[in-house]
């Protein structure tokens, strides 16, 4: 008698290849015997017709469709050197504006002014020390 295993196997075999005598009678015996395998013989005829009618996309389609994909993610990506001038330009703007105002409120841009110690008296530079 043969396994379960060996019958399922005669039987996807035989979906496409023609089996030996001995081999298809077996089936056949097994078939006429358990009607679970005339059910699952069924059931892969069935599937193998379902998956007979499903369109395969051609190999160059499925390239193209990728190519596609990865140009549209490139073109999402930020562009860092572009924002590298623009961030240095703010800097360097924010850095003038600090300064015009210093020389604004304080009429000079020495470089207590600069430290913002220009009114620091030296008792209060000496407790500074001693942080």
């Amino acid at each position: 008698m043969m396994k379960d295993t060996e019958i399922y196997e005669l039987l996807v075999q035989s979906l496409d290849t023609e089996l030996e005598p001995q081999e298809q009678k077996i089936l056949e015996l097994a078939l006429q015997g358990r009607p679970e395998w005339r059910a699952k013989k069924e059931e892969l005829l069935a599937l193998r017709t379902t998956l007979g009618s499903l369109h395969v996309a051609e190999q160059a389609d499925f390239v193209d469709q990728v190519m596609l994909r990865v140009a549209k993610a490139k073109s999402r990506v930020i562009q860092l050197p572009q924002f590298v001038a623009q961030i240095a330009a703010a800097c360097v703007l924010l850095v003038l504006s600090v300064l015009m105002s210093l020389y604004f409120s304080e009429g000079s841009l020495n470089t207590d002014v600069l430290l913002g110690i220009q009114d620091l008296s030296p008792e209060d530079a000496y407790t500074l020390l001693n942080y």
